[in-house]
């Protein structure tokens, strides 16, 4: 049952592990990989998170980065890049219409206030679907790679320490009430996941404040905001009293 798997975080105590420098929760960015470990050995012959792998080559993926880069410039340098809604999206929803890349999953949203509406989007298999039936999309690409070359280069043995502890903390409660054992190896290579997230998150979260400083957003609605990658930009939009909301997951109503 769900409420028997969420025993694993119902502790206060896993909210003592953060960031020392922005205060941000550690354990979302590893919360959903960790519980997918416990779904998959309890309910499942396979793993549940395997990630496809991309076909794109390094080539392909410079080349994408370097007109993401230069794209998100020139938006972001005129007044227009400035708007009261900003979607944030994956990129997994894009499909050809009429010429123009659609992205089902949130350009119907972008079209209800597009003078107003900007959207960052993934790229997704770092394909360069352009042009775009949204009028403002910027794409995510630039912070990404950041983001990952940051999490090698920065990470400490105080984000190792700080990762050991939190899923150690996490692997004792599956083991006391769900009679789950993480193992060995899946432990470690989930500490180095989570210290590489941890020593990234200061210079991810002051990329992102200076992102939404430009834009100035009343209301951040993000799609897989339920997932870890998405922490930091929660973080920064509670911090600077922006309003988020996410529009995969939840009701639609009045």
């Amino acid at each position: 049952m769900l409420h028997e798997l969420l025993v694993v975080e119902d502790d206060p105590a896993i909210l003592d592990f953060k960031c020392a420098q922005t205060g941000t929760l550690l354990w979302p960015l590893v919360r959903m990989m960790f519980l997918r470990m416990i779904i998959s050995d309890l309910y499942y012959a396979a793993s549940v998170q395997r990630a496809a792998p991309s076909g794109a080559s390094v080539f392909a993926m410079l080349r994408a980065l370097g007109a993401s880069t230069l794209h998100n410039t020139g938006l972001l340098s005129r007044e227009h890049g400035r708007a009261d809604v900003f979607l944030v999206a994956t990129g997994l929803g894009n499909i050809p219409i009429e010429g123009k890349w659609l992205n089902r999953l949130c350009d119907h949203f972008a079209s209800c206030l597009p003078d107003q509406t900007i959207v960052m989007e993934d790229l997704h298999d770092w394909k360069w679907r352009f042009p775009r039936a949204a009028p403002r999309v910027l794409l995510h690409a630039p912070f990404q790679v950041r983001n990952q070359l940051l999490a090698r280069v920065l990470v400490r043995d105080r984000h190792i320490r700080a990762a050991t502890r939190l899923v150690r903390f996490a692997a004792e409660r599956a083991q006391r009430y769900l009679n789950w054992n993480i193992g060995v190896e899946r432990e470690r290579g989930l500490g180095v996941f989570l210290a590489r997230k941890a020593a990234a998150l200061p210079q991810q979260y002051g990329a992102y404040q200076r992102l939404l400083s430009k834009i100035r957003p009343k209301i951040i609605v993000i799609e897989a905001a339920c997932y870890g990658p998405s922490t930091a930009l929660l973080a920064v939009a509670k911090s600077m009293g922006i309003v988020t909301s996410e529009y995969q997951h939840g009701a639609v109503s009045r």
